[in-house]
Order: C-alpha cells, then structure tokens, then sequence
C-alpha cells in the first residue's frame, strides 16, 4: 500500500484512540468516579476471601456480600443482588493475592498500569514475532488499532483479566505455528479460567491435532483442578458449582442479556426469548461446535499458510457463541483482527483481502454504533464479529482451493 494510504489509515486510528483515551480520562478522574463498583472489585474480594480463615467459603455468596458492604459501604447498592460475585476459578485468585495487601483504589490502580503494560508489550512481541510486521509504517498501524480498539479500554477502566487470555491463546497459536505442540497445549490449558471462552478448543485439539497436544492440554488442565481444589477443597468447588448457576440463571445474581455482544443477544432481539434458557445456551453451544469441526474438518496443519486463519475463525466462534460476551471479553477478538491483517498484507491485491482490509478499519463504528443499533434490533458488534469470522474461514477454504489448484498444475506439468 502507498504511503500516504498508510498515514490516512494511522491518522483515522489514532483520532479514534484520541476520543476513547479522552473519555477513559474524564471518566477515572470525575469526582463520582464509580470506582468501588467497577469489575476489579470482584478479583479484590476473591483475594482477600482467599486469604482468610476460611477458604473454603470463598464462593459463599452471604460472604461475600458482607465482605463488600464492608468494603465499598453504600457503593454496593449499584449491585443488582447488593453484591458482584466473584465466580472465576479459585487458581486466578493467586493472580490478584498480593493485591489483598493494598487499598482498594491503589490495587485498581496498579492492576490498570499491568493491564496497560500488558497491551503494549504485547503489541511489541507481535511486531518481533511475524515478520509481516516489519516496517515501520505496519508497526505504527498496530500500535494505534490498539489504542483504537474498544474492547481494550472497556477492559482497562473494568481492571478485567481479559488480556491475560489474549497473551495466552496468541502464544498457543505461535507455538502451535512453529512445532512446539505439547508447550501450546499447556498454554491452552491455561486459558480455562475462562472457560466460557475456551471450550470449543477441545474440538480440534482432541480431535485434530497431534496427540501431545492433547495430552499437554489433560496435564495442564488437571494440574489446575488440583490447584483449585487445593485452595477451596470440595465444599468450596460445590459451592462454585451452585454460583456458576445462579449467575448463569435469570434473577438478582444472573448477568444482564442485554449488555452482550453474542449471538444470544441478536437472537432475543429478534424474538426468540428462549435463548435464555438453558436448552438455548446448550443449542448455541452445539452450533458452535459444529462450526469448529467444519473449519476444522480438512486437518490440523500448522505449516500451511492458512492455519492462522483458521484458528482466528475458532477464537472467533467461541466468541460468539459464548452465553457470556460483555464488551471487555471482545478483547479476544484482537487476535483475529491481528491475523487477519497479517493475511492482507500477504496478499492485498486480492478482491477479497481489500473488503477484509474494509471490515478491519469499520470496527471502531461498530463499537460507537452498537448501542443506537440496538434500537433497529441488531447487536452491531455481534454483526461485525460474525463477518470476521466468515471471512476469515471464506479466505481459508479459497486459500486451500489455491493450493489445491497450483498442486494440480505442478503435476500436469512432470
């Protein structure tokens, strides 16, 4: 692409980061900033429950209540049940321990400068990583998509852990890209303390890939459950059951349908309520699995040019199709955009690349778009996110009907 097309592309980026850095400003340094009632809130309670005597009690919902209304005083009553539970497995709670020793507002702090730190660098690795991302022009274009990427401020001012699941699925794909199957299946295991995010990847790693993927994907997985059941012990993990329902149930605890970004939500809003239930949720489910297994279906083959496409496809499915998909859990979807701009720059002359090139630079309209959409019946990042992946999977099926094709001429040819 010519230079000046790269400084309209990077000057766009960046006026769009300038207004999310503008308002992520103005929002942490209001007066009434709302701090107390944030999402850290609920690894700052794990930490400390963790802590105490009683470990076990960690997903005790009274307990936890209690330790809030301490905490936060009459901050608790923006909680719809007077509380924001902590359901993640008890293992992350190691994560945010040393944390239970700072106030709360410096813990938030300092977990905003990690996760800021952890956007930049990982910016930085991408570029040391591929060597599509060499010149300086690409570089910059990367830094700035970053910045003007929605997701990732939402995750920031939430002080959510959803980067750490980005570095994670990343580094599996480049391991899984250079041979190192049994580290990218621990590295995938780990990726499980979000669960509702990863699930779908049993499919090809199980099915698909080698099987010391598999086999690393087992250890890592159950060196976590020992983990987990470690620090809580059965009652605790019986407990974590029961709140994993209650939350995923319509009622005080459950989340809110109308704040996702999935298919569930653009589904309600067409009509179809029963979304909701779990016969809905297990149904999404099923069609995400079988999506998987069709990208899936011609083999695990990480030396083809086509394997970073497809893997962007899966991780963007499992989005998707995913019961729970707030604004800060798109944050995943970065990796898809990054390979499917590693894919245009491999190949831009192409019809179908300028129009992924297009949809990649109308995702910060998305984000600004999604809520005045909502009025119309369409959840405009759901959308968005189900043209990505459509066309990533379209440019990897045509990339397999490319080989396929120069095979055939090089044997017309011998």
């Amino acid at each position: 692409m010519k230079s000046y097309r790269w400084l309209l592309v990077n000057g766009y980026l960046a006026a769009v980061a300038l207004m999310f850095l503008q308002q992520g400003v103005s929002v942490l340094t209001a007066k009434d900033a709302p701090l107390e009632a944030l999402d850290f809130v609920v690894y700052y309670t794990g930490a400390h429950l963790l802590g105490s005597e009683e470990p076990q009690k960690l997903y005790d919902v009274e307990v936890q209540k209690k330790f809030q209304k301490q905490l936060l005083g009459h901050g608790t009553n923006r909680f719809k049940a007077g509380v924001l539970p902590y359901n993640h497995p008890p293992f992350e709670t190691l994560l945010f321990y040393p944390f239970r020793w700072m106030p709360y507002r410096t813990a938030f702090f300092l977990w905003l400068a990690v996760n800021l730190l952890l956007i930049v660098l990982y910016v930085a690795w991408l570029t040391r990583t591929f060597r599509e991302f060499e010149t300086a022009s690409v570089r910059a274009t990367l830094y700035l998509g970053a910045l003007a990427f929605f997701p990732f401020a939402v995750c920031l001012l939430q002080g959510q852990d959803t980067i750490l699941f980005l570095w994670l699925i990343s580094i599996g794909f480049v391991c899984f890209e250079r041979g190192n199957n049994a580290t990218g299946g621990v590295v995938i295991g780990l990726c499980f303390f979000r669960f509702h995010l990863a699930y779908l990847w049993l499919i090809p790693l199980f099915l698909k890939a080698p099987r010391r993927v598999s086999a690393a994907l087992v250890i890592s997985l159950s060196i976590l459950a020992g983990l987990s059941l470690y620090l809580t012990g059965i009652p605790g993990l019986m407990r974590y059951l029961e709140l994993l329902q209650l939350v995923n149930r319509p009622g005080s605890l459950g989340y809110e349908l109308a704040y996702m970004h999935n298919w569930a939500l653009q589904l309600q809003l067409l009509g179809l309520d029963s979304v909701r239930s779990p016969a809905g949720s297990a149904t999404l489910a099923a069609v995400g699995a079988g999506l998987v297994w069709a990208i899936w279906k011609d083999g695990w083959h990480p030396e083809s040019a086509n394997f970073g496409l497809r893997f962007a496809a899966t991780s963007i499915v499992g989005l998707l199709t995913s019961p729970y998909l707030p604004i800060h859990d798109v944050s995943v979807a970065f990796l898809g955009v990054v390979l499917a701009f590693r894919h245009w720059l491999r190949d831009a002359t192409r019809r179908s690349s300028h129009v992924l090139g297009i949809v990649l630079l109308s995702s910060p309209l998305a984000w600004l778009l999604t809520q005045p959409a909502l009025v119309f019946r369409i959840q405009l990042t759901a959308c968005w996110l189900t043209i990505l992946g459509g066309l990533l999977w379209f440019a990897a099926v045509r990339s397999d009907s490319k080989a396929i094709a120069q095979t055939a001429r090089e044997y017309e040819r011998t």
